[in-house]
């Protein structure tokens, strides 16, 4: 890690044993490389990294990524090398595995179903249900014949 990180977490991305390192400096690392300068929180449940990003606008978001498939790189705002990487904004419309969350929020855990609870600036936890989530355990589901559970997650 390039900078000491307060958290740690091995995961395979893609088949590649990769460590996830977080500081608090806001600061989510991929092995060696920086991923993201604006984290406030991360879990890693099942095949998906979920973090939370905290912007200095109104911008406070909740990123979830399939492990199974390549992450993207961030999108940098300009050339330079000083600049520090930004996530796709929550507007582009074939980004869904993002949603906006509370201001403060900070992500608690990630159920092995597919529930993400969230901790809230007043001390309130939130269950909420990801839609890349949901619809990779409803896949799972119908492919096992679990058409009850299925039914009752899209519910």
């Amino acid at each position: 890690m390039p900078a000491l990180c307060s958290r740690i977490q091995a995961t395979d991305i893609c088949g590649t044993e990769c460590v996830i390192g977080f500081n608090n400096q806001m600061k989510l690392f991929i092995n060696d490389k920086l991923f993201s300068n604006q984290c406030t929180s991360f879990h890693i449940a099942k095949s998906f990294l979920s973090f939370s990003v905290s912007t200095e606008g109104l911008s406070h978001e909740l990123f979830n990524y399939d492990l199974n498939k390549k992450l993207p790189k961030p999108a940098n705002r300009a050339q330079s090398a000083t600049e520090m990487p930004l996530h796709p904004k929550l507007e582009d419309s074939n980004n869904f595995n993002v949603r906006a969350i509370e201001r403060g929020a900070k992500i608690v855990t990630v159920d092995p179903g597919i529930r993400t609870i969230l901790q809230m600036p007043r001390g309130n936890l939130e269950g909420i249900y990801p839609r890349i989530i949901t619809l990779k355990q409803v896949i799972e589901d119908i492919e096992n014949l679990k058409y009850g559970r299925a039914f009752r997650c899209l519910r």
